[in-house]
């Protein structure tokens, strides 16, 4: 049997910049060993993700809905936004879990 070739990830600008805050929050209130192992566990996921893209709910926040872009919870904390293509995986966003999602709805042509 074929092997599926692994999908190339890509992080936006947008989920680094999470990705920054994140770590700049835990540093901050908690530590910066806690920062960098909240950090480490958000990029364990996404190369979880990445060997079952579609095996994670599809994001109900967008308009009009697609079903290439998902999410996947971390420690029940944060929101991994992703859209699945033919060849690459990309991260959208990483948001806190007690944000409200409406205020990060992706529209369809924010997902490129």
């Amino acid at each position: 049997m074929a092997r599926r070739k692994a999908l190339k990830t890509i992080w936006s600008l947008r989920s680094i910049q999470s990705l920054k805050d994140i770590y700049i929050w835990y540093a901050e209130d908690y530590s910066v060993s806690r920062a960098k192992k909240v950090v480490l566990s958000i990029r364990s996921k996404v190369r979880q993700i990445v060997k079952i893209p579609f095996g994670y709910p599809i994001f109900p926040y967008t308009h009009p809905k697609d079903e290439s872009v998902r999410y996947a919870i971390v420690k029940g904390t944060y929101w991994i936004i992703y859209e699945v293509t033919e060849n690459q995986l990309e991260v959208i966003d990483i948001i806190h879990a007690s944000q409200n999602p409406d205020l990060f709805k992706v529209a369809s042509s924010d997902v490129t």
